[in-house]
């Protein structure tokens, strides 16, 4: 494979790896959407490549320092890869992992919003930031160990309003409750953030269908 615009050949190269979808659950490689052993495998994670090499480092350039050049590249490389397997895959909405409003403020972006309304493009679909909302700040998932992930983002997302009845923008009828959504993050390591705001949706009725991000960890030591 040769290097794009913006992706130099260690970046190409270091994106060569295993690229199915894996269950958030036990973080085995799917052949397809459905985790046949796990009864909580409804939610496979799309990714780019594995948490590594230089995508590792455009995602900290992204995150950390608002570097934007690769994205583009990134995000059609998620497409292609990904378009065959979600064809059959209705989503209704895209909902971005929201960050807490002080480190909102600190970044000025989040990160995963960004990310979500590019593969929005691709996928013809609306972003949803209004759904939910992180009311309590964490430390960070990242300098955390794998055992301590899951406690630290407990019961820290909620609904944007309690008394939430949003509507979808392509039918402009469906309540939250008969949604089908996509959440979105930059990196998937343990599972345990996607699994908080899931289980958030879900108790509104919510289906949550897939995880997409750029990269994941899921099924490393």
């Amino acid at each position: 494979m040769l290097a794009t615009d913006h992706l130099c050949d260690r970046c190409v190269a270091d994106l060569a790896e295993e690229t199915r979808p894996r269950c958030l659950t036990c973080h085995r490689p799917l052949d397809n959407a459905v985790c046949p052993d796990c009864v909580d495998g409804r939610w496979p994670v799309f990714a780019v490549a594995r948490y590594r090499g230089s995508l590792a480092e455009t995602i900290v350039q992204l995150k950390f320092h608002h570097v934007r050049t690769a994205i583009p590249d990134l995000i059609d490389r998620w497409w292609k890869l990904h378009q065959e397997s979600l064809r059959q895959t209705e989503i209704d909405a895209l909902i971005p992992v929201p960050l807490h409003r002080s480190r909102y403020h600190a970044r000025g972006f989040n990160q995963a919003s960004f990310i979500a309304e590019r593969l929005a493009k691709q996928l013809r679909l609306p972003v949803r930031e209004d759904v939910v909302v992180r009311h309590r700040r964490t430390r960070s998932q990242s300098r955390l160990p794998q055992s301590e992930r899951k406690r630290n983002v407990a019961s820290s997302f909620d609904l944007a309003a309690k008394d939430l009845d949003l509507r979808v923008a392509r039918t402009d009828a469906e309540e939250l409750s008969s949604w089908r959504v996509a959440i979105v993050d930059d990196v998937v390591t343990t599972g345990a953030t996607a699994h908080a705001v899931a289980d958030v949706l879900e108790s509104r009725g919510a289906e949550v269908v897939a995880v997409f991000a750029l990269a994941s960890a899921l099924g490393e030591a």
